[in-house]
């Protein structure tokens, strides 16, 4: 009888999904309502609520809250669920934010490891509402103090941002 041996192994993970937590480090999240549609791994403000509901960011200065999380590639391989998703949490649903850990996000513009992370509220695109970029912009982009970015990315592609809030 032979046995089948796996010879080669890949030093890194492979790129993960929008949303996606980066790695094993602890995390700190959190379940808001989503008061409007929401995306994977997009930022997210205070709501009306400020204490249970968030949103998409639409202004200047407004309170971020964290980074939506991807859940449903868990829930769906454990129920036997296809395995695609919308990547949209739609209003009134509960979803998980990160306050504190990594996480894989879409960049509107090239970013470098360790640039800082400003959270996009304003673009004619609105698919880029709720992104990241590693600047101001065209007074399109907040900053985020308490992040950085982790990995370097083209635009339109993934990257990691790493959070830090109270």
């Amino acid at each position: 009888m032979s046995a089948t041996i796996q010879t080669d192994f890949n030093l890194y993970f492979n790129p993960a999904k929008l949303g996606e937590i980066y790695d094993n480090r602890p995390t700190v999240s959190e379940s808001y309502i989503a008061e409007d549609s929401i995306r994977y791994g997009q930022a997210v403000v205070a709501g009306t609520n400020v204490d249970r509901q968030v949103l998409t960011p639409s202004v200047t200065g407004e309170k971020f809250m964290g980074i939506s999380i991807a859940i449903w590639q868990i829930e769906q391989q454990l129920n036997s669920y296809p395995t695609t998703s919308s990547g949209l949490y739609a209003a009134q649903m509960v979803l998980p934010v990160l306050r504190r850990g990594a996480i894989w996000v879409k960049v509107n513009v090239d970013v470098e490891a360790n640039d800082p992370v400003y959270m996009v509220y304003a673009n004619a695109d609105p698919l880029l509402i709720g992104n990241f970029r590693n600047d101001a912009g065209t007074l399109e982009a907040d900053l985020v103090p308490t992040a950085l970015f982790r990995k370097a990315a083209k635009a339109g592609e993934l990257s990691v941002v790493e959070i830090n809030l109270p």
